[in-house]
């Protein structure tokens, strides 16, 4: 279509696309792929093998760049260092989830998502191309694209936003990404956060600050947990759930289980002031009529001081799948409100579960 070949189309819209090209006035072709061309898969080589094609003849002709190298796994999709933080916060009725990654290659990815109500999501994204030279160790500001996160005194990290977002009136946008943004509205998001922990070292702590949406604002006070380093190594897919999970004023259980052939249980506790590691522990999850999305949980959690026996329900289930070297990959996560009979607690989820085709057995 940029080329002399298409300037008689009978698409007006292809003519001048033809006549801009044959006249060397492109330069620049942002390309939206649909899944199967975004998915690893044989479309996907096709398609990279095309645009490789292209750009050497390209570069034999225009002096523009090659794109070898486009899906090299290393510089693009591999997270070296990352910093994370959610939270829940049931009384203003808002939760959030956090995260910029600097990876190998230097390039920076930022994402803000909040839950707003029972059903409207915000989201931004934003990528920086520029070389990160910070480290996610936070000695210094990390920025990408208007996401700030800075390091104060006593492990204290403050997170800062200021800019546009996208708003769905619904929380399953990003099953079918097309259609999820054809709903969507383009707002202004503002946030102000500081997240504290509970002792030196600790990944639970509180997050305080303010958030705004368009017209709307609340003030934020709620348990939160926070990662930040590098990327743990990779490692075989495995079925796993991750639950935070904050009781009362002085009770919140972090607790991840990883599902082989058994049932692997690791995380902490922190109760009043004092962090515990699980020695063991038990997650159990009923799901919704379709089979794949979590409804609720029974939780069992040891540690030296006692065991931790816990119910909670999901108030905000967000879907996503991604495609995984075993197959494509269904994962929730969201919001819950937590109980143990006498306190209760809002805290947030993550589910991951292989999907399977029809017929193929568990």
């Amino acid at each position: 279509m940029f080329t002399a070949r298409f300037a008689d189309d009978p698409d007006p819209r292809i003519r001048e696309l033809a006549r801009l090209g044959a006249a060397g006035k492109i330069t620049a072709v942002q390309l939206e792929l649909a899944v199967p061309l975004r998915w690893p898969g044989p479309l996907r080589a096709t398609l990279f093998e095309a645009m490789q094609t292209f750009a050497e003849v390209g570069t034999r002709t225009h002096g523009h760049p090659s794109l070898r190298g486009l899906d090299a796994p290393s510089a693009q999709t591999t997270a070296a260092e990352r910093v994370a933080v959610e939270f829940h916060d049931g009384n203003a009725g808002v939760g959030g989830f956090a995260a910029t990654e600097r990876l190998i290659s230097g390039r920076r990815h930022g994402r803000l998502l909040l839950c707003i109500g029972a059903k409207r999501l915000s989201l931004f994204t934003g990528e920086d191309s520029s070389i990160c030279e910070a480290s996610t160790t936070l000695g210094s500001a990390l920025r990408c694209a208007g996401l700030a996160w800075t390091r104060g005194e006593g492990g204290e990290v403050r997170l800062e936003f200021d800019g546009p977002c996208l708003t769905f009136p619904r929380t399953d946008p990003f099953l079918d990404l097309e259609d999820g943004l054809a709903d969507a509205e383009l707002s202004h998001l503002q946030a102000s956060l500081v997240w504290r922990p509970v002792g030196d070292g600790a990944r639970l702590g509180r997050i305080e600050g303010r958030v705004r949406h368009d017209g709307w604002s609340a003030s934020v006070s709620a348990p939160a947990a926070l990662e930040q380093g590098r990327a743990a190594e990779t490692q075989p897919w495995r079925e796993r759930r991750v639950l935070r999970v904050p009781l009362g004023a002085d009770t919140f259980l972090s607790i991840a289980s990883r599902v082989d052939r058994d049932e692997h249980i690791e995380g902490e506790i922190v109760r009043e002031g004092r962090v515990e590691p699980l020695l063991s522990g038990r997650v159990s999850v009923r799901n919704c009529a379709d089979g794949l999305a979590p409804d609720a949980w029974r939780i069992e959690a040891v540690s030296r001081s006692g065991t931790l026996r816990v119910f909670g329900q999901v108030s905000h289930a967000i879907p996503v799948v991604r495609p995984a070297a075993a197959g494509k990959v269904l994962t929730h996560f969201g919001l819950a409100r937590f109980g143990d009979g006498e306190r209760v607690g809002f805290g947030t989820f993550e589910q991951s579960q292989r999907l399977r085709q029809k017929g193929t057995q568990r």
